[in-house]
């Protein structure tokens, strides 16, 4: 008898194993991923944004969401061939009130995978129902940061006088996609320091970054290249006004800075050169990468 209820434990226990381990589930037991389980597992992306939705309801296969490119509309769109949750994200309170929105972020309902679809996109708001979870109010717009301002009290002492020095700043980005906001929070961080701790004239620095004075969407906030995307700010020291010498990091814009300092620097000037974001070796030589990726420039020929 003992032997007999002892065999049917452990049957019983087998069979609660391999139902609680089913392959390819994201919940051991089988059950279809939850809305808290896809917020959460999508919370690394939508926190990102300043308004998130999530769908209340699991998508099935292959549903038809309308989608609409500059409010004209365009081919039928459908979500992924498996049931999903879907998370719609969006940098811009104008979008909310049309539902229209930069990234979409599919969960598979079974898996819990993600797919990321970055295209603007006007979801179906008749059939959908959705559910915010982020809305910031609009003055807490996502913006670069400034570094904070040091005192230039000290610059005659450490320096001396500054009108022989020179700098230039150097930020390609390849693209709006990999030019993330760190590259120019360096470029602003090394511009408030010359400016305001080492006493650099403001006429003397040079800054050649991504598209220059272009108003075109050129930097990735997320830092992960999803967006969202805007224009580089020109003002790089937060005292709310433009730079003078601004410059797009192309191959022309990088020599057209050191052409320009060619011209009026004197053989007792100095000039500092700073340098960040994506950079590349072939060979023995080193590159960094300009803006749009389309050269790779290799400081000595241009300063040679």
């Amino acid at each position: 008898m003992k032997r007999f209820f002892l065999l049917l434990a452990v049957l019983f226990l087998f069979g609660c194993r391999k139902e609680e381990n089913k392959s390819g589930y994201y919940n051991r037991d089988g059950s279809p991923v939850t809305w808290e389980q896809a917020r959460d597992i999508t919370e690394h992306l939508w926190s990102m944004f300043d308004y998130a939705f999530i769908s209340m309801d699991i998508l099935p296969s292959s549903t038809r969401i309308i989608q609409r490119y500059a409010d004209q509309v365009s081919d039928p769109y459908y979500s992924p061939a498996y049931d999903s949750w879907v998370v719609v994200m969006s940098p811009d309170p104008r979008y909310i009130n049309g539902f229209r929105f930069y990234r979409y972020v599919f969960v598979n309902a079974k898996t819990g995978e993600i797919f990321i679809d970055s295209i603007e996109r006007e979801v179906d708001k008749e059939s959908i129902r959705w559910r915010e979870i982020k809305s910031l109010p609009q003055n807490e717009a996502r913006q670069p940061k400034y570094p904070a301002k040091t005192k230039s009290t000290t610059a005659t002492e450490i320096l001396g006088d500054t009108s022989n020095k020179w700098a230039v700043i150097i930020s390609g980005g390849g693209t709006v996609i990999d030019n993330h906001s760190r590259y120019w929070n360096d470029c602003s961080a090394m511009y408030s320091v010359l400016v305001n701790k080492y006493g650099y004239q403001k006429s003397h620095i040079y800054l050649s970054v991504s598209d220059g004075t272009s108003p075109a969407e050129d930097m990735d906030l997320s830092g992960v290249g999803i967006g969202p995307f805007q224009s580089s700010p020109l003002d790089y020291d937060g005292d709310g006004l433009a730079e003078q010498n601004i410059y797009p990091a192309t191959l022309t814009g990088v020599q057209s800075v050191f052409t320009t300092l060619g011209q009026i620097v004197g053989v007792n000037d100095d000039v500092f050169i700073f340098v960040t974001d994506h950079g590349d070796r072939i060979g023995n030589t080193s590159y960094i990468i300009l803006w749009n990726s389309v050269y790779f420039l290799r400081l000595n020929s241009i300063m040679s």
